[in-house]
Parts: C-alpha cells; structure tokens; sequence
C-alpha cells in the first residue's frame, strides 16, 4: 500500500502543472488528455514488464503453500 499511496501523491500534485502547460500551449485539453493516456499506457507496460522480477523476489510458492493447497482437496 505504501507505493499506492505514494504515487497518488505524486499524481495529484504533478498532473495539474503537466496539464496546465498542455491547455496553454497549442494542444489544448485533448492534448492533456492524450499526455495522460500516455502516460497511463507506459506505466502499465512498466508494470507488466516488472511482473517477472516480482515472481522472482518472492521465489515462488513455498512448501507450506503446497502443502495446504493439497490439504484443502475434496476428492
């Protein structure tokens, strides 16, 4: 949850300064909103390229986890 809150943060504090220099330049506000689509679209692809290094740091399901999953099995 930190991370979330962090970048929350960051989002509403920066957003308004990126997108009032957009709606003062010649893009007006659909200009904004393509910067932030934009934006948006390389932070997933950011977090989809990571995805990888978070299975690794957490090295995979443990045994205990395994274990229960077989414990709980109706069958």
């Amino acid at each position: 949850m930190s991370f979330l809150h962090c970048f929350y943060g960051v989002g509403v504090s920066v957003s308004p300064y990126i997108l009032s220099l957009v709606i003062a330049g010649k893009s007006g506000w659909r200009g904004g909103y393509r910067i932030a689509f934009a934006i948006q679209i390389i932070i997933t692809l950011l977090l989809f390229l990571s995805l990888p290094l978070w299975n690794k740091a957490h090295g995979g399901e443990s045994k205990s986890e395994e274990n229960a999953h077989k414990a709980l099995s109706f069958g």
